[in-house]
């Protein structure tokens, strides 16, 4: 009976066998899918991918050793062969590889069903030591393959039954999928879904610029109102600067004012010891006007200066000739003293109440 090697029905992930001294095998390492594991995450086999797993491979990578065909993962796991050629072709990574006598006996009974790949998305070049992109690293022998598209071994027979080499029945419905694993999907659904991802990714990067762009300009309105906080402290600075310059030329006038009224009145024959009593007591305690209360229970601002001008209009005079011959220490008289006192008092809005 003649037997040859053919792919598997539930996917387009297959294999061929070339009879001889030295049997070669090509099989679909990576057929072209989008899937979830839940070791992985979401995987995407793209062609862009397997072209340049196939690019890297013809330029010597990886570096040192030949990517082995090994009994299942692992650094350390036997190697029954080795790859002598990767091609990405429209359907996935294709590797030719031959196995030992021992190895293709265990594939030809179904002790190894399947094969399942090796890669790293960014290989660093190890006398560069710059990323290099996709690198297949190895394939091993299994029956248990992440990728849901995995092609199986099988043999058929010149009348197309499918068994293995030991006549062992082996049902051509596919088995169950294995965990964190989707099932098959055709060209299509492939198709659909890859470009649904790079819509996403689209979307994603639309996003995160429009986040960026409102970050910038959030941040360009917080040194906005930086810059007016302390062109505001600047102006509360100059304002309360003109306050003060204000406040003072408001003093020097009303000084002035107080030495005007004081020369009219001595003038007009007001004792000078009075007057000068009086402006002291308006100087001192720095009067523009005072409370005084009104008949009716109120109270009326009166300017200091006026009401004892109209006290000074009533109060009598002393003649001018009088006043040069009155010593700088006269002091007054009780009367005049109580008089004083009176004006001080009604100055003060307290008089008669």
């Amino acid at each position: 009976m003649k037997y040859s090697l053919q792919g598997e029905l539930r996917g387009e992930g297959g294999f061929e066998f070339s009879e001889g001294p030295d049997p070669q095998i090509s099989y679909c390492i990576l057929p072209h899918a989008a899937f979830f594991d839940r070791r992985y995450g979401h995987v995407a086999i793209t062609p862009e991918k397997t072209k340049m797993m196939a690019d890297n491979f013809d330029k010597g990578y990886p570096q040192g050793y030949r990517p082995p065909v090994k009994f299942g993962h692992g650094g350390d796991a036997p190697s029954p062969g080795v790859i002598s050629k990767a091609q990405s072709r429209g359907d996935g990574l294709w590797i030719t590889f031959s196995l030992d006598d021992e190895a293709l006996e265990s594939v030809k009974k179904g002790r190894f069903r399947h094969m399942s790949a090796e890669f790293v998305d960014e290989y660093m070049d190890k006398a560069t030591g710059q990323e290099v992109g996709a690198v297949l690293v190895g394939a091993a022998l299994t029956n248990a393959p992440a990728h849901p598209r995995a092609g199986a071994f099988r043999f058929s027979d010149e009348e197309g039954a499918w068994r293995y080499l030991d006549d062992q029945e082996d049902a051509s419905a596919p088995q169950a999928s294995q965990e964190g694993v989707m099932n098959s999907m055709d060209v299509k659904k492939f198709e659909e879904l890859q470009a649904r991802i790079e819509e996403l990714e689209r979307v994603s990067k639309d996003k995160d610029k429009a986040l960026s762009d409102v970050t910038a300009e959030a941040q360009a309105q917080a040194e906005k109102v930086r810059l007016l906080s302390d062109e505001a402290a600047q102006l509360r600075s100059a304002v309360d600067a003109r306050t003060m310059a204000i406040e003072a030329l408001k003093r020097e006038q009303r000084r002035g004012e107080i030495r005007a009224f004081s020369e009219e009145w001595k003038g007009k024959g007001i004792p000078p010891v009075v007057v000068d009593r009086l402006v002291a007591f308006v100087e001192l305690n720095d009067m523009a006007e005072v409370k005084a209360l009104s008949d009716d229970g109120g109270t009326v601002s009166v300017d200091v200066l006026k009401a004892l001008s109209d006290v000074f209009a009533v109060f009598p005079k002393v003649p001018m000739g009088a006043q040069g011959k009155q010593p700088s220490t006269q002091k007054l008289s009780e009367d005049e003293d109580a008089l004083v006192a009176g004006i001080v008092a009604l100055a003060n809005g307290t008089s008669g109440k």
